[in-house]
């Protein structure tokens, strides 16, 4: 969803919702005959996933946005233990970009909080372990066009 209620002011919004179930799974890795797990929820498919971004066009060449993205929790193995969980996340990311004529300037900060959250993961042998997403960062892009 995209509304413009200004001329300078754009807010943008997307969602997804879903409950994903896998009817039945036998895990190999738990000995010869293998466990069965029946009606579980897949790995690392969250139930919520969402992102918000305000646009305000300061000048007719500056552009500000803030960016929100949220993710529910998710299971890190196929068999809904609640003790191998990838932890619900939100971010914050911001971008200022300049316009010249055709040319463009774009500075890109994410993880503006410099949140210590984890963007994936894995369990095995009892244990979770996680991707750690990056601290606060910025990336300068120019589009050069001729």
């Amino acid at each position: 969803m995209t509304y413009r209620g200004l001329a300078r002011l754009v807010l943008s919004a997307n969602a997804a919702a879903s409950v994903n179930r896998i009817r039945e799974y036998r895990d190999d890795q738990t000995g010869d005959a293998g466990v069965v797990y029946r009606n579980v929820e897949p790995l690392l498919t969250p139930r919520f996933v969402s992102g918000q971004r305000v646009e305000f066009a300061a000048s007719r060449g500056l552009r500000v946005a803030v960016e929100i993205r949220y993710q529910s929790r998710a299971y890190l193995q196929n068999t809904s233990d609640a003790r191998f969980v990838l932890p619900a996340l939100a971010t914050l990311d911001g971008s200022v970009s300049w316009h010249i004529g055709r040319q463009e300037l774009l500075l890109r900060a994410n993880n503006l909080t410099d949140s210590k959250k984890y963007g994936s993961g894995y369990a095995g042998a009892g244990v979770s372990y996680y991707y750690v997403l990056p601290p606060r960062n910025l990336f300068l892009t120019a589009k050069l066009t001729f």
